[in-house]
């Protein structure tokens, strides 16, 4: 049996689940657990920064929408691909299952609790001018920051619809499915490889990350490249599920590259303004010593 396709009977009868499963190196399976908590952590630094900052300045709402859609495409892209693996969770044994369980969850809880940045972003949205940005500019992105809100619940309940009205009648391990899968995959490959663009741009525009988290970005980096090379070694999945991971992963660190540039710029500006800033006050010190210095009386 191919362990993509499953049965298209797999949820009638008593069936042996066991060859959907393969088999798991102990080491990999300890990196995707290490994957999954790394995961949880890495979503707090953003979530954290949008509520202390109170702004989502510097952060793209097209960006978030993106990131979020190609997240929740990633996910239905493993329920259809393998349908047949969570019937059977109830008929092979714990360690048999336990890392495509693994592999889900890593999948499903980075859209998850990602999914609170797309409500922060709404609710924290900046009001406020900034050098960078035009008085005029404000109102047209509360209204791009609405639209791709509502545009990323109302696909991704699309995506869940149609994946059901395939599944009822077809079965959701048949052959249609695995295709759909396929196309939800590669969609998602395509959208990873421009999701970070938006983002780029703006950080370029604003010459820093804003609201957006540095150490986010530090944590999910490197643990995207890992999370790719679990599902890519480890568990062996197909292509599009593990493609969109891995193009998240080095955009996210290109985006790492371009902030600590204006870091370290601005840094160098702060710094050679402080040293302005004393010279002039040494000048204006000696300014003040010599006018209230006595003048020296002349004889007459």
């Amino acid at each position: 049996m191919d362990t993509f396709l499953g049965y298209d009977y797999s949820w009638a009868g008593f069936i042996d689940y066991s060859k959907c499963y393969k088999e798991v190196n102990v080491i990999w399976l300890a990196v995707g657990l290490c994957v999954f908590v790394g995961t949880i952590i890495s979503v707090i630094p953003q979530l954290y920064n949008y509520v202390k900052l109170r702004s989502n300045y510097g952060v793209n709402p097209i960006a978030v929408f993106m990131i979020n859609f190609s997240q929740w495409v990633q996910t239905m892209n493993y329920f259809c691909l393998h349908a047949a693996d969570f019937t059977g969770l109830t008929t092979a044994s714990f360690q048999v299952w336990l890392p495509r369980l693994v592999s889900f969850l890593n999948i499903f809880s980075l859209w998850y609790i990602y999914l609170g940045n797309t409500f922060l972003n709404l609710i924290f949205f900046d009001k406020e001018p900034h050098p960078n940005r035009r008085i005029e500019s404000i109102r047209v992105a509360r209204i791009t920051n609405v639209f791709f809100m509502v545009l990323l619940h109302v696909l991704s309940f699309l995506a869940i619809l149609i994946f059901y009205c395939i599944g009822a009648p077809k079965g959701f391990a048949s052959k249609p499915q695995f295709y759909y899968g396929s196309i939800l995959g590669t969609m998602g490959g395509v959208i990873t490889v421009i999701q970070y663009i938006p983002q780029i741009i703006t950080t370029c525009k604003v010459q820093g990350p804003g609201s957006l988290s540095l150490i986010l970005l530090c944590i999910q980096a490197p643990g995207g490249l890992t999370s790719a090379a679990f599902l890519i070694f480890g568990t062996r999945e197909n292509w599009t599920t593990w493609f969109p991971t891995l193009m998240g992963a080095l955009q996210q660190c290109v985006l790492i590259v371009i902030i600590l540039f204006f870091m370290c710029k601005n840094c160098g500006k702060n710094k050679g303004n402080e040293e302005d800033f004393a010279n002039k006050d040494d000048l204006d010190g000696k300014d003040e010593n010599s006018s209230s210095d006595p003048q020296p009386v002349r004889d007459l």
